[in-house]
């Protein structure tokens, strides 16, 4: 079930950088990143007070302060990928993108930074790594 959705994100993320990139020639690049966090914060906050019928909590003064800074990289990321997009091309963004993400998230894992549990690395890892970043070359080359 986990995979799946994390494949349907997947799909979304590909098809989400060429649509705010398209948005980025109409309302600029920091345009995009508010508009497209306005548009899925209003149908979320809908959702949570009306269907699942819970007060929205954020946390603040129980939360570490920094935790809230993922929100700060959704803009970055969206502003990012929407310049990015049209001057690389979708492929060329996802591609380097992902693999920023693999090695991000392998040291993430291995030092259990952000309060995650620690999943030291296993250098058994290191070939399929190589491999997924092979073939982000190559899918790049052409």
């Amino acid at each position: 079930m986990y995979l799946l959705l994390v494949l349907v994100a997947g799909v979304l993320q590909g098809a989400m950088g060429s649509l705010n990139g398209l948005l980025g020639d109409f309302i600029g690049i920091f345009g995009v990143s508010l508009l497209s966090h306005l548009v899925g914060i209003l149908p979320l906050g809908l959702y949570i007070l009306f269907i699942l019928k819970q007060p929205i909590r954020m946390g603040f003064g129980r939360v570490p302060f920094y935790v809230y800074t993922a929100g700060l990289m959704g803009a970055v990321i969206t502003a990012i990928s929407s310049y990015c997009v049209f001057r690389l091309g979708a492929a060329v963004t996802a591609c380097v993108g992902a693999a920023a993400q693999l090695v991000m998230s392998a040291a993430v894992d291995h030092f259990g930074w952000f309060g995650a549990e620690r999943v030291a690395f296993d250098p058994r890892r290191i070939p399929g790594i190589l491999l997924i970043l092979a073939g982000i070359v190559l899918l790049n080359l052409g």
